[in-house]
């Protein structure tokens, strides 16, 4: 993009038949333009940190900062500031030597750089036909020099952004207001959270560049048509890819070998299902052994900030020894608890409760307080917590077992769907892993 500019400039330059004052002038103004813009967007593309894009954004001297980032050589910094500070009629030279080494510069500094995503919570737009309307009406109002009419729709993707993740912070009809007004800034403000990576950092920064510039535009749309338009457009694409649902950034599982047993394994992408608001993912592997394959799995959820691993619980008592034969008695009710027992240094036993669903814990040490006796079960000392979901396959060696992850929005629990593996829950009770009825169609 910066390149392309710089060599369009330098063919208008070079192919001037005759000097005209008044168009070296012109041609002058528009090198400052020109150069001042990329050297800034330089900056703050090697920024990474909030402070450095602070700086990158609010320095008038961006040439010295890409010095000192080494970015650019000493003599094409000396004539970056000379550009500066020469009048119109005299610059087009000087900008003429800079343009090749100022374009190998930008070649390092926009390197495409795969980054993983940071989980962040974002609820996006899902709404593909939308998606694609907003695209094809950036891309016209680009096309017709429309800047103000690029200005709209930002303002519309930020809208319906602040829609998706409000929260309760704000009235529906506020945010309305803030996307009918163009409010591009105070939008920004409120979904800033959401911009956690670098490179959506910088996406933020240059929004907001382009926004404290709407009063300027409007004022003269004709003067913002050239340079600041084009880059403008791709900040625009640039938002519409942030804006797009994603939907690891709001459940992301993980599953886990703890015994090493298994070395081949796969997986598909992460699918969200609207009509049911589940997310799901299938994951496979070959069996290596005939012996039991045991597997563990979670899922990272990102809601109301902050994000919450949900897999299934457990809890930890401590009970004499002599209460083993009785917590047999007691949890017979209780097929789908698992108990694990073990004595501790000091001769005590200790007990480990789990299962997929919390409410099965509760009640199960509810019926041990009342069986054992409050003195011995004191539920305000026990807590109940997450774990990973523990899940079991005795199939035969070499073959290729899969299980599909399944979590509903807004539930602690983690579901299992497969043919292949059981809960330890579910095979300790003689159980089958199938999903609950909400989410048995996926």
């Amino acid at each position: 993009m910066h390149i392309d500019h710089l060599r369009e400039l330098a063919v208008r330059i070079v192919g001037l038949q005759h000097t005209d004052p008044s168009m070296t002038k012109y041609l002058g103004n528009e090198i400052k333009t020109l150069c001042s813009s990329i050297l800034r967007d330089c900056c703050i593309e090697l920024a990474t940190s909030k402070e450095d894009l602070e700086l990158a954004t609010s320095t008038e001297n961006c040439t010295s900062l890409l010095e000192s980032y080494r970015q650019i050589p000493g003599d094409v910094a000396k004539k970056c500031k000379r550009l500066c500070m020469t009048p119109e009629e005299s610059i087009a030279a000087d900008f003429l030597v800079i343009v090749p080494v100022l374009s190998q510069a930008i070649k390092e500094i926009f390197r495409d750089e795969k980054v993983p995503h940071q989980q962040s919570g974002l609820r996006g737009v899902s709404d593909e036909t939308a998606l694609q309307k907003i695209f094809s009406d950036i891309q016209k109002a680009a096309k017709n020099k429309e800047i103000s009419r690029l200005f709209c729709e930002v303002s519309y993707i930020l809208e319906h952004l602040c829609l998706n993740n409000n929260g309760n912070r704000s009235s529906e009809n506020e945010i309305h207001q803030w996307g009918g007004s163009n409010m591009i800034i105070i939008m920004l403000q409120f979904l800033e959270k959401f911009f956690q990576s670098t490179e959506e950092q910088r996406l933020y920064k240059r929004l907001h560049l382009f926004s404290v510039a709407i009063r300027d535009i409007m004022s003269d749309p004709a003067a913002f048509e050239g340079n600041f338009l084009r880059d403008f457009l791709n900040v625009a694409l640039s938002l519409l890819k942030f804006a797009k649902f994603d939907p690891s950034q709001l459940v992301r599982f993980e599953l886990s070998d703890p015994t090493n047993s298994c070395h081949t394994q796969g997986n598909d992408g992460l699918k969200y299902d609207t009509s049911k608001d589940t997310f799901s993912q299938l994951f496979w592997t070959r069996k290596e052994s005939n012996d039991e394959l045991q597997l563990e799995a979670i899922a990272n959820v990102h809601m109301n900030g902050r994000i919450r691993s949900i897999g299934a619980f457990e809890s930890f008592i401590t009970l004499p020894e002599s209460c083993s034969m009785g917590i047999d008695r007691a949890l017979i009710g209780f097929p789908s608890v698992v108990v694990k027992r073990e004595l501790d240094d000091s001769g005590n036993l200790r007990v480990t409760l789990y299962a997929t669903q919390k409410e099965k814990i509760s009640k199960a040490l509810k019926y041990l307080e009342s069986e054992l006796g409050a003195d011995v079960i004191d539920l305000s000392q026990i807590e109940i917590t997450p774990s990973q979901l523990k899940m079991r396959s005795f199939a035969k060696a070499g073959v290729l077992v899969s299980l599909r992850l399944v979590h509903k929005w807004g539930s602690e629990a983690l579901a299992l769907a497969s043919n292949d593996f059981v809960t330890l829950a579910d095979s300790t009770s003689g159980g089958a892993s199938v999903p609950d009825p909400e989410i048995a169609g996926l």
